[in-house]
C-alpha cells in the first residue's frame, strides 16, 4: 500500500465536542483530517475527551475512528 494513492477529501475545518470551553482548550476544536494523540496518566479523562469528540461528530454523521493503546506490565 502506497499512502499517496490512497487521498480521501475532507474539510478543512476544525470539529467540535459540542462543549464550547473544551472548544476553547483545544484552539477551536480538532483539526478534521488529522490525528490527535491523547496523553496523560490513568484516569484522567483521555477516553472521555476521545468519545465526546466522536460522539459529536456521530451525531452530525460524520466518521472518525479512535484507536487505545495500553502499556503492558513486565
Amino acid at each position: 500500500m502506497i499512502a499517496a494513492e490512497h487521498r480521501g477529501h475532507f474539510r478543512n475545518e476544525s470539529v467540535s465536542s459540542g462543549i464550547k470551553e473544551l472548544d476553547t482548550l483545544c484552539g477551536g476544536g480538532l483539526d478534521r483530517g488529522t490525528t490527535t494523540l491523547i496523553l496523560g496518566p490513568v484516569g484522567t479523562g483521555k477516553s472521555t475527551l476521545a468519545l465526546q469528540y466522536a460522539a459529536r461528530m456521530a451525531d452530525q454523521g460524520d466518521r472518525c475512528m479512535i484507536f487505545t493503546l495500553t502499556k503492558r506490565a513486565v
